[in-house]
């Protein structure tokens, strides 16, 4: 039996196996770096998930961060909201 939990950036619930996109924020002095990252989930806890990367590499990720890989990614939304705000 798969272990699978539900959030709401997800959509459903996550479970082992499900292919996730995340957006990455690194701070350099006054400079912000967004970047989209993405793998697959190995292990579901009720708070994170172990999510492999595409280079082989694995890493924490909390599960409200998570998008599966067919829903947009933050980084649309956020540049959809300022969009929003402008017009």
């Amino acid at each position: 039996m798969t272990k699978q939990i539900g959030f709401p950036n997800a959509g459903s619930v996550l479970s082992v196996g499900d292919k996730v996109h995340w957006m990455h924020t690194v701070r350099s002095g006054r400079s912000w770096r967004f970047t989209t990252r993405r793998g697959i989930i190995t292990h579901v806890t009720t708070c994170d998930c172990l999510v492999r990367l595409p280079n082989g590499r694995k890493t924490w990720v909390l599960n409200y961060e998570l998008r599966k890989a067919d829903q947009r990614t933050a980084v649309n939304d956020i540049f959809d909201s300022i969009a929003e705000e402008a017009a």
